[in-house]
């Protein structure tokens, strides 16, 4: 093979390794997110640092999703907009889920309403610390006690 055709490969290679790890990045559960709008994000809850998130409607001032993310865990959320067209007040989604902390990609199973995104607000609240972390089923991976 000719010296400008081994170059050739080899700058499509790099070309094609740095595409794939940037799709594989932009995938990833970070706490505090991608920092990027349109992106999921992440909230971790440690023992000095105890999260509840609430989404609130702000037009409303009702908070109408709500949730005391478990010692250990991560509570990720994905909003998508105008997946619900026929509703004017809930027109977007929130996908969620809540995973062992640490975790970088997973499906986020579960499916709420939400209002538009200049009609809500994350408010995120620090509980009483420290709190003991919340025991794992090793079956199931998710806080013991119950399905959330």
């Amino acid at each position: 093979m000719p010296a400008t055709a081994r170059r050739t490969t080899r700058r499509l290679l790099a070309a094609v390794a740095i595409g794939a790890a940037t799709l594989a990045l932009a995938a990833c559960y970070y706490p505090g997110g991608a920092m990027e709008s349109g992106k999921p994000v992440t909230y971790e809850s440690t023992s000095f640092l105890p999260l509840t998130i609430t989404i609130q409607n702000t037009r409303t001032k009702e908070n109408i999703w709500t949730t005391d993310v478990p010692v250990g865990q991560q509570l990720v959320i994905d909003f998508n907009e105008g997946t619900r067209q026929n509703d004017a007040l809930l027109p977007d989604t929130m996908d969620w889920e809540i995973m062992t902390a640490g975790t970088r990609y997973g499906a986020l199973d579960n499916t709420v309403p939400m209002p538009p995104a200049t009609e809500r607000a994350i408010i995120v609240t620090k509980r009483k610390a420290p709190e003991a972390p919340v025991p794992v089923s090793p079956d199931r991976g998710r806080p013991s006690g119950g399905d959330m």
